[in-house]
């Protein structure tokens, strides 16, 4: 009934994506997973998606399958991967291990780059409309850049948010001017190549949502060299 696909590596608890092919009307029943010999529920979140989440277990090796809620299997099975969690990571070493910038360099960055976005020497300027070089996006955000210079004056309490922030400004800014290239450059439709359109997979892995707005009609379901798509890669990083 549901002959699935693919099914993505585990860290714990956490939720997994399975795609496959629906082979009967999927409204009718209440879906499930089984994971070796316990069943959790899952639910249909588009065409050919299910979405779930894993029960605690160790690392190591299994089987899966879907059910239809009651233990009876409705598709193949497939082998599941859980990974121990790691003992580490980067976020849970101690600030002060880290070599973090000073408060009054997280200005100095926070100037520079609010600089950088705020030009516009690289945008063509409509005769007669001398705002429309600047990005509407950007103006919306003015408020935000004088209140985190504002803050930084006072010393920032969380440096390694500040540096987020930042860098996501600059991202978006950077996104927009390379999509609007790219989109101009591609055999003059809104697509891009099929080579660029593995920038969606490396918005999915990262998990920045604020981006997939601007590139979900280039191409979600594009697969690269792997055969994977936008969702194994979200799903591969817990996303």
């Amino acid at each position: 009934m549901f002959p699935f696909t693919e099914a993505f590596l585990a860290i714990s608890f956490i939720q997994v994506i399975i795609t496959g092919d629906f082979l009967c009307n999927p409204s009718n029943l209440g879906w499930a997973v089984m994971f070796g010999d316990s069943e959790v529920p899952a639910k249909v979140v588009q065409p050919g998606v299910l979405l779930c989440h894993t029960p605690l277990h160790s690392s190591g090796n299994l089987r899966i399958c879907i059910t239809s809620g009651n233990r009876e299997v409705c598709s193949e099975f497939k082998d599941f991967e859980f990974h121990s969690k790691p003992s580490s990571s980067f976020t849970d070493i101690a600030p002060s291990s880290r070599h973090l910038k000073s408060s009054e360099e997280l200005l100095i960055l926070a100037k520079f780059a609010r600089m950088l976005l705020s030009g516009n020497g690289d945008l063509e300027v409509p005769d007669g409309d001398p705002q429309s070089g600047q990005c509407p996006k950007l103006k919306m955000g003015e408020g935000l850049w004088d209140r985190l210079i504002e803050e930084l004056k006072v010393g920032c309490e969380s440096p390694l948010s500040s540096i987020d922030w930042i860098l996501e400004e600059l991202l978006k800014s950077k996104l927009q001017k390379w999509l609007s290239v790219k989109l101009r450059g591609f055999n003059g439709t809104d697509s891009i190549s099929k080579h660029d359109q593995g920038i969606i997979h490396l918005i999915s892995a990262l998990g920045y949502e604020w981006a997939l707005s601007s590139v979900l009609s280039v191409g979600l379901n594009f697969r690269d060299s792997n055969g994977w798509t936008a969702l194994h890669w979200a799903a591969y990083f817990g996303r």
